[in-house]
């Protein structure tokens, strides 16, 4: 799921959205291989690379964070 279509909903509340790119955070290992397989499907299909993070076999996650405009 892409983070994209919820910035303009924070936007219209003053907040600004940004995403770390320079690293993914591991989450927990995949139950099966059909799960795994989907990962990988959505990473690709959001124009992302599972190598080294989904193809090794666990959930990864960026970092997006939310503030106000004016900080």
């Amino acid at each position: 799921m892409s983070y994209h279509p919820i910035v303009p909903a924070l936007a219209a509340h003053g907040l600004s959205a940004t995403v770390e790119v320079s690293r993914t955070y591991p989450l927990r290992p995949f139950t099966d291989e059909r799960e795994q397989r989907y990962a990988i499907e959505a990473v690709r299909a959001l124009g992302g690379d599972p190598a080294g993070r989904e193809k090794d076999g666990r959930f990864h996650s960026l970092h997006y964070e939310s503030r106000p405009d004016r900080w």
